[in-house]
């Protein structure tokens, strides 16, 4: 184990946002805001359905963020500590070509702008704006994951209930990744440079607008949960994310579902590892979240979405014939926003 603790958080199922503001600002009119200070209950007669009942030729308009904060505290003979932080806004276009008899929706993907913001605990920064980005080559190559999928274009088919069954027309972005490689990559290296970047990069993307839904009628009060694995340290976590119906209510002329969420885990996994002469002993993980969305019974997608969520692990390290123990924290916070801009 080269690293410990390895966090690798795909939080794809309860991936509601949170607005988070940054040195640049995208002008936003109030009217694109939820305003729940003023709003007016619906009865709603019928149970309603949160699915992507998309038309075709829909284009859709959204600002997504996602910030994150790694934090790393070690206690040896003192506390040491510190931290990476970062915030990126991405402005996405996407338009539906097609749609099936089932349902299923073929939608054109096209990454507008990325403005990303990164510091550490060092003192350490970088910013990147992809309308103005760098070019000086060692910027170059430490943005270069925002440069890739700045200015992106790709597509998805996705179910009614925001199942992604498949993406494609990934060429440019892998064209553009691979550019300055050393040498052209095989065949074999390419599918996998491209199942790479579909999954772990687009996918991520693609999951804070077309969340998974369910396909159940609902009303005021409904509850539904959704499970998902993920893999945090040397621990397998079951999440359980619920969800309830709280109003339906209009605000601005938008006919709009307000939906809270929490998020639950149940983990397990080998807590005692040894490693040369060190022994270290795993806590379980201490995970929380909340989520509210609000969904567009008119637009029949999300018009707004937040969520916060938090996982940290502790691990006790000792030597072996050294009766001190050293503890090691790491805490993420993740914080993803949806916003409907148009």
């Amino acid at each position: 184990m080269k690293k410990l603790i390895t966090f690798v958080v795909v939080i794809s199922l309860f991936a509601f946002g949170c607005k988070k503001e940054t040195e640049t600002k995208e002008p936003v009119s109030e009217t694109k805001s939820i305003d729940t200070t003023n709003i007016k209950p619906i009865k709603v007669q019928e149970n309603i359905s949160i699915t992507y009942d998309l038309n075709k030729n829909t284009t859709l308009k959204f600002k997504l963020t996602t910030y994150q904060k790694s934090t790393q505290t070690l206690q040896l003979d003192s506390l040491v500590s510190g931290y990476v932080e970062q915030n990126v806004d991405y402005y996405v276009t996407a338009s539906v070509k097609e749609k099936e008899s089932n349902g299923n929706l073929t939608v054109d993907f096209n990454v507008d702008k990325v403005v990303a913001n990164l510091k550490s605990s060092t003192g350490e920064s970088l910013t990147y704006n992809s309308d103005n980005p760098p070019t000086d080559s060692v910027k170059k190559l430490q943005t270069k994951t925002f440069d890739v999928i700045a200015k992106a274009n790709f597509s998805a088919r996705i179910s009614p209930t925001g199942d992604i069954l498949d993406i494609f027309r990934t060429d440019s972005i892998i064209d553009k990744l691979i550019s300055d490689a050393p040498r052209k990559p095989s065949t074999e290296e390419r599918f996998q440079i491209t199942n790479d970047v579909s999954q772990g990069l687009l996918r991520p993307l693609i999951q804070q607008i077309f969340r998974t839904v369910t396909d159940k009628k609902l009303n005021v009060d409904s509850v539904w949960t959704q499970s998902y694995p993920t893999q945090l340290s040397v621990f397998e976590i079951e999440n359980t994310a619920t969800y309830k119906v709280t109003k339906i209510f209009e605000s601005n002329g938008n006919r709009l579902v307000e939906i809270e969420g929490t998020l639950k885990v149940n983990s397990k996994g080998k807590q005692d590892y040894s490693e040369g002469n060190v022994n270290y002993k795993f806590h379980k993980p201490k995970v929380s979240g909340i989520s509210k969305s609000y969904f567009d019974l008119d637009k029949k997608c999300f018009r707004s979405s937040t969520a916060d969520v938090t996982f940290e692990v502790v691990v006790d390290m000792q030597q072996k014939g050294n009766p001190k123990i050293f503890k090691r924290t790491e805490t993420i916070r993740s914080k993803n926003s949806i916003l409907l801009l148009n």
